[in-house]
């Protein structure tokens, strides 16, 4: 999975904040964690 530098910082940014709701919501189902992307590097031709 890749994204761009600024996907990757908000993820980081907000990703605890996301899980802690979805914990509150999902109760047992909720994940525990997350995989974050790998920076997405261009080439060019």
């Amino acid at each position: 999975m890749v994204a761009t530098p600024a996907t990757i910082e908000r993820i980081q940014n907000t990703y605890e904040a996301k899980l802690a709701v979805w914990a509150d919501t999902l109760k047992d189902g909720a994940p525990d964690e997350i995989v974050i992307p790998e920076v997405w590097k261009r080439r060019s031709c």
